[in-house]
This record gives structure tokens, C-alpha cells and sequence, in this order.
């Protein structure tokens, strides 16, 4: 199938500049650059890419670290933003992931999700196959943008292809659990927030089928009633009734080989916003074929975990995750 690389570059200011420039790119237009030669994409700042796949535009945000360098190779984590968000309110919102990326040397790229528009910004959706809105109807591919988007990316930076890993938050971790039923074998590892891999069809439960283990870490708050804890209607349509954090969990087990022993438990207490106390329950499965953990954090709803949202640096232990678990 026919598709362009291109990439834009939006700007390449030193890491304090980036909340200000951040702000400013909605007001820029700027020229497309064709990526020619590898050592184009090594500087150290903040790009926009954009491929033609299944005949539509789709875009991303590229951080390059600053002590990113073409000699070596780096660790490239790809970070899937919710259902009615985008790249742009990734990039504005996630200063905690933007932070690690620059302290641990490592590229992190905002891909974007699918408006009936095509636009850059704006609502966007992924398809999970279950949901969410046009992307789910229209049948997106968003699995090939994003195996599509890494080839590229492979191809322009000193990426490290044993160390690609995917992070994704809601309709965003739905996809990435989609990833990783479908393409186990391009990524190291998972991490989902907020997100479920299945839902009930017909009175049966609909899930992926694997064609080898996946390291994948779920992570949920027991008051989400947006992609309910304990399983619940999605998007107001009564058929669809999704899968709990607990089934979620034991449905990876099985995809990954898990012995059917009960798996290990560890409770702490994490500090909350005000510091209000909150308790976390980390569940791992036993003599898996890859890692099947999940976090509870107990009181929290629909939202990505931070220090400010849940008193959890979920982002941080979603990156040492990723560091435990290679390719």
C-alpha cells in the first residue's frame, strides 16, 4: 500500500521552552519537511510527523530526549491519549512523562487518533474493535498506523527496537491491549490505564486471541464508573457490558500461560492529592509466559495516574515496567 513519510519540525528550544512552545504550535503554520536521510531526525526538541495509511493523514508528536544521540540507541515509548482527546492534549497535559523522558534519555512519541475531520487536533478516537465512536464504525486500522508509525520511526532515529513499548490511557489502553494480542512480537511491553481488553457480546465474553505472551501491566481505580471497575455498560449502549479490572487481569493471565495458583498480592499506602491517603494493591500472576501485574488504587476514578489525580506515580512505575521488561 502506497504512503508518505514526512515530518514537520515544530521546534527545537531547550526543555524549559517547551510548556510556552507547546501553546504556540496551534498557531503555527509551518512548512513540511520530507524526511531524506536517517540523520535528519537526531536533534534534540519536538516534532510533528504525519504518514498516509489506509488513505488517510495521521499524525504524531515525536519528543526527542536532550542527551539523545544517533551513536546509541534509545528506548521509545509510544503513549495513547483517551477517547475525545489527541496528540496536542497529550503533549499540553502529561508534563510528568515529558519529564521522565528527558531525566531517562528516552523518545516518546504522542500518536493521534481518528476525527471524521482528519484533523491534526480536535476529539479524536482509536478502534478497539469494541469501541470508541467513528474510529470503531469506520473500521480504522489504528493497529497498522501504529506498527506503520514505528517502522518509520525505526528508520529515522537510533531507536532501540528491543526496548518499543506502548502506554495508553482508556479508549487509549484499550488500543494498546489490542497491540498487544495482535503484535506481541514488535513491542516489548504494555501498560494500560483506565482500560479493559474485552466486553460481553451476546452474552458471551469477546477477547483477543494471542499468538505469544505479552508483558502487560493494568492499572485501574476502584471508583472509575467511565470504564467501570467492576464491569459495566460502556458509552450508554446496554449490549455492551465491559469486563472488570479483575477479569481483565485474569483474562491476560490465561493469554499468558499463567499457572492457575492465585497470584501474589502487595498493599501500600500512597499519598493523594492534599494527602489524602489512599491504599494500592499490586496483583501478580505466577509462572507466566510474561508479566501479568495490576494496580488498584483504591478511591480513584476515570483519570491518568499522577501524584495530583490519585497520589500514585503511575507513570513512573509504568516506566520501570517498561525497563524490567525488554524484548
Amino acid at each position: 500500500m502506497l504512503f508518505s513519510w514526512r515530518l514537520i519540525l515544530i521546534l527545537a528550544f531547550p526543555p524549559a521552552a517547551l510548556g510556552a512552545a507547546s501553546a504556540e504550535r496551534e498557531k503555527l503554520d509551518v512548512a513540511r519537511t520530507v524526511i531524506k536521510k536517517a540523520d535528519e531526525l537526531i536533534r534534540p526538541g519536538v516534532y510533528e510527523g504525519s504518514l498516509r495509511v489506509g488513505g488517510l493523514d495521521r499524525w504524531f508528536i515525536v519528543h526527542t530526549p536532550p542527551g539523545y544521540s544517533h551513536k546509541g540507541t534509545q528506548r521509545l515509548i509510544i503513549a495513547l491519549h483517551a477517547a475525545h482527546g489527541s496528540m496536542a492534549t497529550m503533549d499540553d497535559g502529561r508534563n510528568d512523562l515529558r519529564t521522565l523522558a528527558r531525566e531517562r534519555n528516552f523518545v516518546l512519541v504522542f500518536p493521534n487518533g481518528q476525527n471524521s475531520r482528519e484533523h491534526r487536533t480536535g476529539r479524536s478516537f482509536w478502534n478497539a474493535d469494541f469501541c470508541c465512536n467513528e474510529a470503531m464504525t469506520s473500521g480504522i486500522d489504528d493497529v497498522e498506523f501504529i506498527t506503520r508509525m514505528t517502522d518509520f520511526l525505526i528508520k529515522a532515529m537510533s531507536i532501540d527496537s528491543r526496548r518499543i513499548h506502548v502506554l495508553g490511557l482508556s479508549n487509549g489502553g484499550m488500543l494498546a491491549q489490542k497491540i498487544a494480542a495482535e503484535a506481541p512480537g514488535r513491542y516489548a511491553s504494555f501498560v494500560s490505564m483506565a482500560a479493559v481488553p474485552g466486553y460481553y457480546k451476546n452474552g458471551k465474553k469477546w477477547v483477543y486471541t494471542m499468538t505469544k505472551p505479552a508483558p502487560v501491566m493494568l492499572m485501574h481505580g476502584t471508583a472509575d464508573r467511565v470504564v467501570d471497575f467492576h464491569g459495566g455498560v460502556l458509552d450508554n449502549i446496554p449490549a455492551r457490558k465491559t469486563l472488570s479490572f479483575h477479569e481483565s487481569l485474569r483474562t491476560w493471565a490465561v493469554l499468558n500461560g499463567c499457572s492457575s495458583d492465585p497470584p501474589t498480592e502487595k498493599r501500600e499506602s500512597v499519598s493523594g492529592h492534599k494527602g489524602l491517603a489512599r491504599e494500592l494493591r499490586e496483583i501478580s500472576y505466577r509462572n507466566c509466559g510474561a508479566a501479568t501485574v495490576g494496580v488498584a488504587v483504591e478511591g480513584v476514578g476515570h483519570v491518568w495516574f499522577d501524584v495530583e489525580s490519585s497520589g500514585f506515580r503511575g507513570t513512573q512505575r509504568a516506566v520501570e515496567f517498561f525497563h524490567a521488561h525488554p524484548r
